[in-house]
């Protein structure tokens, strides 16, 4: 049976779940990025100006099998959020 939770008490992350879970091997995250002018919405819930530019990233995280498990959207102000990508390849 699934934990429950509420939003008040929830304390970690959505992977963390899924890592805690016996029958769910995962494997992949594929990540879009983009920059984009920040909504109304967005905006107000960030504390910065409309049109302010945010680095959205739009993640859907697979198992080793390539069933699509989450769906994330992320969004990061470019003058504090700094990242860097690794690359693998398979032969």
């Amino acid at each position: 049976m699934p934990k429950k939770f509420s939003r008040d008490s929830f304390k970690s992350t959505i992977l963390d779940l899924f890592l805690e879970r016996d029958d769910t091997e995962l494997g992949y995250s594929r990540t879009k990025i983009a920059a984009i002018g920040a909504s109304q919405k967005l905006a107000d819930d960030l504390a910065i100006k409309r049109d302010s530019v945010l680095l959205r990233l739009e993640a859907i995280l697979y198992t080793k099998d390539w069933r699509a498990i989450d769906h994330s959207l992320s969004y990061f102000l470019p003058d504090i959020f700094r990242s860097h990508v690794m690359r693998t390849v398979e032969i």
